[in-house]
């Protein structure tokens, strides 16, 4: 897994083949087909791995006790985002973005990706609610679609992080501060 992590991150999905995780893993062909019998069951299974790395930021963020202006716990998610994201040698960020431009043309990878965010989405409806119950925001504001843009948020500023190079996690959530009313 973490050769086939780092082949992907490197590479991106399309450009690596199974001889290069190999080689990367330096186990025998043999040995990497024994647990993966192909390159399309490896992306998925590293893709899901990458998308596990919000779920786990939401979690460390919900089990707080809240009380936090919305910006400061989106700030909290990004930088639990980043610090998973970047614990090991591989930048799973990067697999990330990778899986959703693989997604595009692969019907079961996007419905994989799809039941992953389910629970990060779900996550951040929590959180809606629970900023909602706390009068940050409106009385009457949807917590589902309130999760829907913050995944959006939270998706684009890992693309702006790696394309764009700006990945200061306050910055970032000031902007979407400042998008709103003050309290």
């Amino acid at each position: 897994m973490a050769a086939a992590a780092r082949s992907f991150a490197g590479k991106g999905f399309h450009r690596t083949s199974m001889q290069d995780v190999v080689a990367e893993s330096g186990l025998s062909a043999g040995a990497v087909y024994r647990y993966f019998r192909s390159k399309d069951e490896l992306v998925r299974t590293v893709a899901e791995e990458g998308v596990a790395t919000l779920e786990e930021a939401l979690d460390l963020v919900l089990a707080g006790e809240g009380g936090q202006l919305p910006h400061q716990e989106i700030t909290q998610v990004l930088r639990h985002v980043l610090a998973i994201a970047t614990r090991g040698d591989v930048d799973l960020t990067r697999i990330a973005v990778s899986a959703w431009a693989e997604a595009l043309g692969d019907d079961d990878l996007r419905a994989l990706v799809h039941q992953a965010y389910a629970g990060p989405r779900h996550r951040l409806a929590t959180l809606a609610s629970r900023w909602r119950d706390a009068g940050h925001l409106r009385a009457d504001a949807d917590p589902d679609a309130v999760a829907q843009v913050l995944l959006s948020a939270v998706t684009g500023f890992v693309l702006l992080r790696l394309v764009l190079g700006e990945g200061d996690p306050e910055r970032y959530a000031q902007g979407l501060r400042d998008l709103l009313p003050p309290d």
